[in-house]
């Protein structure tokens, strides 16, 4: 193959990942290691604090987006899962509030969610667990 060809090949490649015709399925990195964050959320870094302990890392993570509860649901659902993570428990506070709670190793996480008029807060809080 011609280095023009491979060239082309890898600028088309690269454009197409990061193309919007795959949607928002591209998965964001987080400080923690096996938490994703959805893609329609955007990270607040300066409310974010993580340490680091002997189980792991711990802290807190928050997280603002146009994204309703179901998507956030389903996505923590889905992608915590497949990190190895196991769900214990999905509470219902209110039509616009609500929290899942998952347990790893450990260490258990967390994730408030709440449902304003303009966006959603997400709050990831991961604990040890002795």
């Amino acid at each position: 193959m011609s280095l023009f060809r491979l060239t082309i090949l890898v600028v088309v490649t690269a454009f197409l990942v990061n193309c919007s015709f795959f949607g928002d399925s591209r998965i964001q990195l987080t400080p923690f290691e096996d938490i994703p964050l959805p893609p329609k959320l955007t990270l607040d870094e300066k409310n974010t604090t993580v340490f680091e302990s002997p189980e792991g890392r711990v802290g807190l993570m928050l997280a603002y987006g146009k994204i309703n509860l179901e998507e956030v649901t389903a996505y923590y659902q889905t992608n915590l899962a497949e990190t190895g993570w196991n769900r214990i428990g999905e509470f219902f506070q209110s039509e616009r509030r609500r929290l899942l709670v998952f347990k790893k190793e450990k260490r258990s996480v967390a994730v408030t969610m709440n449902e304003g008029w303009l966006s959603t807060e997400v709050e990831i809080n991961v604990s040890a667990l002795k």
